[in-house]
């Protein structure tokens, strides 16, 4: 994998992710330490744990199925089981770098490997990425109003993150449609695109400028078809909205599984779709730290009863984010030395 990434970067990305970790539960532990958590894994209902962690199952499912369908739109033939690998390649190193920076470039890179043209993967990736953000941001919208008395009695600091996070999700969905919609900035922006790509070994150096123009000109037919495909569009949206709304249900199943009543699930996914937005902005692998604080502060009112907030934080996180980030490795993993042959060759032969 030398042809896409450093070494060393990842390394120390994945030692800064798991420092913080440390730290987090650290912390938390002061507050619920482990034998609690095991009183309370024999009081909770666990069909709704289960239940939580089948919304995960739908929420890579999602992205799987979005990938996929738009790359078989664009004329390639791409099974439902390598879009798995796609999705879990972006949902992994997404959370294991800074600012989620490092999950498009790996998909493109097993995109890539898995003979997808880099215009094609960068579409089907921001079509994608446009999607899940307009739902999230119009999710964590009526959020505010649905929650508006709840949100005023919050600290003014805690108010003013959330406004800065929507703020600043709202630019990025900005830049992402220009780039489908806008063809002079998009090719601009392409061009910079290929010549990192460049940087980080995709082409050969002498054929760089045959490549270079032929991957602009497929990427703006690419964009083009895209543009005048407003059903795939819809239905890009409509599998991003289930997604989300899967992921954000999460919390309200551990909230049931804990026997609590009285919050309806609409409370509860619009607030979980604040608490994300707001977060979103902290450039933290993962946001570890950043988005269990948030969670006690947000939450915290709805789990005060049974004084429960720190094990539900770590139920809810434990399942929408540790357990997902474990079985994506997982499978890129699989993926990758299947692929490789890594393991057959070093031990076998």
């Amino acid at each position: 994998m030398n042809d896409i990434i450093k070494k060393k970067k990842l390394i120390k990305s994945s030692f800064i992710f798991i420092i913080l970790v440390l730290i987090t539960f650290i912390v938390i532990s002061k507050d619920c330490n482990p034998g609690d958590l095991l009183s309370y894994l024999s009081t909770i209902d666990a069909r709704f744990i289960l239940l939580g962690a089948f919304c995960m199952f739908i929420f890579i499912t999602g992205e799987a199925l979005n990938l996929s369908r738009i790359l078989k739109k664009l004329g390639n033939n791409v099974s439902l089981k390598i879009a798995y690998v796609y999705a879990a390649t972006g949902f992994f190193f997404s959370g294991i770098t800074p600012s989620s920076i490092g999950g498009q470039p790996l998909q493109l890179y097993v995109m890539n490997k898995t003979n997808i043209k880099i215009s094609h993967g960068s579409i089907a990736l921001l079509t994608e990425v446009a999607s899940f953000q307009i739902v999230g941001i119009t999710v964590a919208i009526i959020g505010c109003f649905v929650n508006h008395t709840y949100l005023l009695s919050l600290n003014h600091i805690i108010r003013l993150l959330i406004m800065i996070g929507i703020g600043l999700n709202i630019a990025l969905l900005l830049i992402i449609l220009s780039l489908l919609f806008l063809s002079k900035i998009s090719r601009k922006i392409s061009e910079w695109i290929v010549v990192v790509l460049k940087k980080l070994h995709f082409f050969k150096k002498r054929n760089l400028s045959k490549t270079l123009d032929r991957q602009l000109k497929e990427y703006t037919q690419s964009a083009m078809f895209i543009r005048k495909n407003p059903f795939l569009i819809f239905k890009t949206l409509l599998t991003s909205t289930i997604q989300l709304c899967a992921m954000y249900s999460v919390t309200y199943f551990v909230f049931a599984a804990f026997g609590l009543t009285g919050v309806s699930w609409i409370n509860i996914i619009t607030l979980q779709a604040i608490l994300s937005v707001a977060v979103a902005i902290i450039p933290l692998p993962g946001t570890v730290g950043a988005n269990e604080s948030g969670f006690i502060l947000l939450f915290s009112s709805y789990f005060l009863e049974k004084n429960l907030i720190s094990p539900a934080m770590i139920f809810s996180r434990g399942i929408n984010f540790y357990l997902c980030l474990l079985v994506t490795g997982i499978v890129f993993l699989f993926w990758y030395t299947k692929r490789t042959g890594i393991f057959t060759k070093r031990y076998l032969l």
